[in-house]
């Protein structure tokens, strides 16, 4: 007699729970994750395909990023036939930076417009400058050199010698170490000493020199230094010189001839907005190689911590400069090298 808990075993009820049960005491596989170049993992299709198109966003959304996707899903996009491995910096006005490799993996950084012709001046300043008769053969420049520049989903893409961090970073990684000692040597520490010092900053003065002499020689001028676009090398024999980048506001300042171009006031000048720029930037005079002088005498100061010495004087920039002449007596003490260079580009003409 068969009972109600029994069923037969070729009954297709009994075949579908037993096939049911398997079912159900069967663990499900997990989804493999992908992994970025940075070694963290990340789902697979967890976001739309990141291509150039849609890269960024039509303005920027927050005070650092253009981004319209995650930085970590750029790792690994194929752009001109280089393979991007991770962001150097996403801060530009002008567009992005990242580091990127060949198909020999050979290592170049890579700069990617941020709106249309943005990067115009920068490609056409970067190619002339290190085709320059003069330049073209030196393998010691100071500047970038651009492997290729081209054009891309409707963006300018410059491709150059991949570089080491900016001083920027530097100063904040002096300043990291120094803060990390204990609380003894923190009181005892003069107010200041997060700063270079100056054998540093004087040898930093030296390879910008030979920089704005590679540029200018070119017949070009930079007029945007500050510590964000001056980078040291990227390599173990190049780390000890200093690279001047960004020539997103670089002008020529030679005509077609050769001469110099003829010196006016008032003119329409796309204005750094900088307190490191030179005095005649500000007042729109015609851009020179004094500018650059100046603007690098600027940065060498910032560099030693000694910002807006005219703010702390009571004093306008144009009357603090007075002053570096002669011409006012402020019972300050006597001008450091960065000041004298800053008071030398005072008396040079155009």
């Amino acid at each position: 007699m068969q009972t109600h808990g029994s069923d037969s075993t070729g009954s297709p009820e009994s075949s579908e729970v037993t096939s049911k049960r398997r079912n159900e005491n069967t663990k499900p596989q997990a989804i493999p994750l992908k992994v970025s170049a940075s070694g963290q993992a990340r789902t697979m299709d967890s976001s739309p395909k990141v291509t150039l198109r849609n890269l960024f966003h039509c303005r920027r959304t927050s005070c650092y990023s253009y981004f319209s996707c995650k930085p970590r899903d750029v790792e690994g996009l194929i752009v001109g036939g280089f393979s991007i491995t991770k962001i150097v910096s996403q801060t530009g006005s002008h567009g992005m930076v990242v580091a990127c490799t060949n198909d020999t993996k050979a290592r170049y950084a890579m700069k990617i417009e941020l709106q249309p012709h943005e990067m115009d001046m920068d490609n056409l300043a970067m190619t002339e400058i290190t085709n320059h008769p003069s330049n073209r053969l030196c393998k010691d420049l100071h500047i970038p050199r651009l492997y290729r520049g081209f054009r891309e989903a409707g963006k300018e893409i410059a491709v150059m010698d991949l570089l080491g961090p900016n001083l920027q970073e530097c100063e904040f990684a002096i300043f990291k170490m120094l803060s990390t000692k204990d609380a003894f040597k923190k009181l005892s520490r003069k107010a200041g000493s997060e700063k270079m010092s100056r054998k540093t900053i004087i040898q930093v003065g030296i390879s910008l020199l030979h920089a704005l002499e590679e540029i200018h020689r070119s017949g070009w001028l930079h007029l945007s230094m500050k510590p964000h676009n001056l980078c040291l090398g990227g390599t173990k024999a190049t780390r000890h010189k200093v690279y001047i980048v960004d020539f997103g506001r670089a002008e020529k300042y030679l005509t077609e001839e050769g001469l110099h171009r003829p010196p006016k006031e008032g003119i329409e000048r796309y204005n750094v907005g900088s307190a490191l720029c030179s005095i005649w930037c500000k007042e729109n005079f015609t851009a020179s190689r004094r500018d650059d002088i100046m603007n690098l005498g600027f940065v060498l100061m910032s560099l030693g911590r000694c910002r807006n010495p005219w703010a702390k004087a009571g004093v306008s920039q144009k009357q603090w400069l007075d002053g570096l002449l002669g011409k006012h007596n402020f019972n300050r003490k006597l001008p450091t090298p960065a000041e004298k260079l800053v008071m030398e580009s005072l008396q040079v003409e155009v």
